[in-house]
């Protein structure tokens, strides 16, 4: 049977433990609930705010792709026309490349005809106005002979230059031909010399223009993935800013029905927090 001072046999220290944790139930159910009022004001008030907020930054995200494509746009036209002066210059160092190399072989045709062929030719030439300066000399002494005899009809024969005097004078004058065709071939000689270095040197520079274009290609290659890629995010966040409403409604609602779980649960508490400390004032009226 139990004591008048302990009804039910329940001690002092018990009822003091029931009591604290029937109290700090009520605390707890009590600071759930303001928080629970809280979170519920917070989420129907904050909701649009954040809505256009984040439809904002989503918006301002879509600007910053999309002047990142139209920039990408420009450099992929710059790029584009540095490639075709690129491209053209390529096909005049090609040209010009090739009309050095089809003029090496037209100086050296033109070197051994100047040095070797020229040179035969005058020499030959010499030799036929030497034999035709002996026989002009022959007959210039026959004219003579003949236009001297009495009664000839005609004049005498007087020229101011006797042909043969002139045929030496035209052979003498060739005499230095040769040598002027021959320093004509060392020159061309040089010159189809100092054409192979600058072919060369153009074929170095064509390698280095080819290399150029091959950069300009993947550079530009690259561009358009990133244009690509930056017009693809564009799409994204102009999806992503039209669907914001809808989530944010949806989110709006869990939160609210969370907060509203989270009320019935204080309650909960609330109302056993209220028995444990009843019973402390039932025990202490028996």
């Amino acid at each position: 049977m139990g004591s008048p001072y302990f009804p039910c046999g329940e001690s002092p220290v018990n009822r003091m433990f029931s009591s604290l944790i029937g109290t700090l139930l009520i605390i707890s159910a009590a600071l759930g609930l303001v928080l629970s009022l809280l979170g519920l004001m917070a989420t129907l008030r904050y909701t649009p705010q954040l809505t256009v907020m984040l439809q904002g930054q989503a918006q301002l995200a879509e600007s910053v792709m999309d002047t990142t494509a139209q920039g990408l746009e420009v450099a992929s036209q710059a790029l584009e026309a540095t490639y075709l002066t690129i491209q053209t210059l390529d096909e005049t160092v090609q040209t010009f490349s090739q009309s050095i190399t089809d003029t090496l072989p037209l100086l050296e045709s033109i070197g051994d005809v100047v040095g070797e062929d020229l040179p035969a030719t005058i020499r030959s030439t010499q030799t036929s106005l030497d034999s035709a300066q002996q026989s002009a000399q022959v007959i210039d002494s026959v004219l003579r002979v003949l236009t001297a005899i009495p009664f000839f009809p005609g004049d005498p024969y007087q020229p101011e230059v006797p042909l043969h005097v002139a045929l030496g004078d035209v052979a003498r004058s060739l005499n230095g031909l040769p040598q002027s065709f021959r320093e004509m071939q060392n020159n061309l000689v040089k010159s189809s010399a100092n054409l192979a270095t600058a072919q060369s040197d153009i074929q170095k520079v064509r390698r280095e223009v080819v290399q150029v274009k091959s950069n300009l290609k993947q550079a530009q290659d690259i561009l358009q993935q990133y244009q690509q890629t930056a017009l693809t995010l564009r799409n994204q966040l102009q999806g992503l800013r039209q669907a914001i409403p809808n989530l944010m409604r949806w989110a709006s609602l869990f939160l609210t029905l969370f907060w509203l779980w989270l009320a019935m649960a204080q309650i909960g508490l609330l109302t056993q927090g209220l028995e444990m400390t009843k019973r402390k004032a039932t025990a202490r009226e028996g």
